[in-house]
């Protein structure tokens, strides 16, 4: 038996609709379909293929599918904090999210990261100084600070960081 995600990659237009969700939690199924629609109907026409639901999306088609559809359906603005810094030290990654998702309940992150075995884009709701909370399409609820990194995968940190795959959505 196969599951969700083992023939498909997508994490990253799951991640869009549950930032979505998780700032608008009155959406219905039908209107979250329609989305869901409308989202993978705009990666068809941009990327000349679909061939998206095998590969996954980039942090490119993230922001085209946020500038594009879901800010202006949904009254949202994002910010991407480290757009050009790929460099981004996991301190200061960590610094801007428990800073930027504390102190107002209007915002979530979105972020992709690396793993042994895959690589994947989740939702961010909360930050304490130890771990992440998270609104996953995997049904992942933390990740603990000591796991991660913005460098590389190892044995201690198998969980990689890209900074510069870092939206923060807000109401406006």
């Amino acid at each position: 038996m196969y599951r969700q995600g083992q023939l498909d990659s997508l994490c990253g237009v799951y991640s869009v609709i549950n930032a979505t969700k998780a700032l608008k939690p009155r959406s219905s199924l039908l209107n979250t379909q329609e989305l869901f629609f409308l989202i993978c109907d705009h990666l068809s026409q941009h990327k000349k293929s679909n061939r998206f639901l095998i590969d996954g999306i980039t942090t490119p088609n993230v922001s085209s599918i946020l500038k594009s559809i879901i800010c202006p359906e949904f009254n949202l603005t994002y910010s991407k904090p480290y757009h050009r810094n790929a460099e981004a030290p996991l301190r200061l990654l960590w610094k801007t999210l428990y800073t930027k998702l504390n102190d107002d309940t209007n915002r979530v992150a979105i972020i992709s990261f690396e793993s042994w075995h895959y690589a994947h884009w989740t939702v961010v709701r909360a930050a304490s100084h130890k771990r992440l909370t998270l609104f996953d399409s995997s049904d992942r609820k933390h990740l603990n600070r000591k796991s991660c990194s913005t460098f590389e995968v190892t044995e201690e940190t198998p969980i990689c960081f890209y900074p510069t795959s870092l939206f923060i959505l807000e109401h406006q």
